[in-house]
């Protein structure tokens, strides 16, 4: 929830990178095409490009449930004639326990715990429940914000085209912000609803 960096290496190096790297390419992010060796445990902190997309889609498996789908950027066509095209559709595969994917979701969904790093009133403050993460990357090249709903998934990307550093700026001050406008108007016309608590997991309280 708060981008802490020793948590997630110590835990990378502990589950070991081969297993987080063959996570992450089950979940879309097929660009990581380095052995487990040359990543080490930093591929945590996204040491390791994607694509925009395919980050914002695994975030949506998230979404899912822990089922991954592939993009579909186009949702019909037709021929000359005027007849259906059919189209290519990848499978549904689960890739992910639903219980697992609640417990991530639920994470990136709390507020309390996020303000620790980030403070309040920001852009990723929005008016219906919303699961968001950002990042920044070293030297300050890339900043990302991506975050979902039951319905929708928005990913944005803030840099400069010709990877120049930009300065002293975050995924929450930079990306934040156009997220947070994003995520509201894709969310218009939706109703406001939260995630369903799997069946049969409970509290350590209770």
């Amino acid at each position: 929830a708060n981008s802490y960096n020793v948590p997630a290496v110590w835990t990378a190096d502990a589950v070991g990178p081969a297993r987080v790297l063959a996570r992450l390419r089950e979940v879309g992010l097929t660009s990581l095409g380095e052995d487990a060796d040359f990543y080490g445990a930093a591929v945590a902190l996204g040491d390791g490009e994607v694509r925009l997309l395919d980050l914002a889609n695994a975030y949506a498996t998230l979404a899912r449930g822990g089922v991954y789908r592939p993009v579909v950027a186009v949702k019909a066509a037709t021929g000359k004639d005027g007849r259906p095209l059919a189209l290519p559709r990848g499978e549904p595969r689960r890739v992910l326990d639903e219980a697992d994917a609640w417990i991530i979701t639920d994470v990136l969904a709390d507020r309390a715990a996020r303000i620790a790093a980030v403070g309040e009133c920001n852009g990723l403050e929005l008016p219906f429940p919303v699961e968001v993460k950002t990042g920044t990357s070293k030297g300050f090249r890339d900043n990302l914000t991506v975050g979902f709903t039951p319905d929708v998934t928005v990913g944005v990307w803030v840099g400069n085209f010709d990877g120049s550093p930009m300065e002293g700026v975050s995924g929450v001050s930079s990306a934040g912000p156009l997220f947070h406008d994003a995520m509201v108007a894709a969310a218009r016309g939706r109703p406001a609803r939260g995630f369903d608590r799997p069946a049969g997991m409970i509290d350590e309280a209770e």
